[in-house]
């Protein structure tokens, strides 16, 4: 005998259709209305193995690359796949490992707040605000990953917002207002054989 083939799992409520239990005495396949609210999820009907519902929620690209920056990879996993809001506990809250964009582009935040609980939201701008108002060790340089408030003569990246001590760069260049890091402005191949 062939066993009825697999339908998407039903939404909670919903009569399942074309689910067939065998009929002992007479041998006839007949219908088996089964509602989802009846039936446990990953459960089987009548001997047929339906899966689990998971709920995957899709975030956005720019949405989760700003997520990443705040919260672990574990937590973000939660909000997709588990529809899990994010809690205060799971915000970063040393200013010196938030990248130094998010001070500069809140507005980009607003987009992630749909994901978060208010104390999240309320902690992560406590944090942000103790490294906006560059309370010492709330800057890093990005080379030495020491606190850029030592008093060596530091210089900002005019594209990822993110402070290094000149004398990490091993340049003895004169820095100019716009300056850009090697992550965001990487030297070409043919100046980098060069330099070497």
């Amino acid at each position: 005998m062939q066993a009825p083939e697999l339908h998407p799992v039903p939404v909670p409520g919903k009569v399942w259709s074309q689910v067939y239990k065998q009929d002992d005495t007479n041998g006839v396949r007949q219908e088996d209305d089964i509602t989802a609210a009846e039936k446990p999820c990953n459960a089987s009907v009548n001997g047929q193995q339906y899966p689990k519902q998971t709920r995957v929620l899709h975030i956005p690209a720019e949405e989760k690359y700003i997520l990443l920056m705040i919260i672990d990879e574990e937590a973000v996993r939660k909000v997709e796949t588990e529809g899990k809001q994010v809690t205060e506990d799971e915000i970063e809250t040393k200013p010196e490992k938030l990248p130094g964009r998010l001070v500069m582009k809140r507005q980009e935040l607003k987009g992630v707040y749909k994901y978060m609980d208010e104390d999240a939201i309320t902690t992560l701008h406590a944090t942000l605000k103790a490294k906006e108002d560059d309370i010492p060790g709330a800057w890093i340089c990005q080379e030495c990953t020491e606190i850029t408030a030592d008093g060596r003569e530091v210089v900002e990246c005019e594209s990822c917002y993110e402070w290094y001590h000149t004398a990490c760069l091993g340049t003895t260049q004169n820095y100019k207002a716009t300056w850009s890091c090697r992550k965001c402005n990487p030297v070409p191949q043919s100046k980098r054989q060069k330099i070497k």
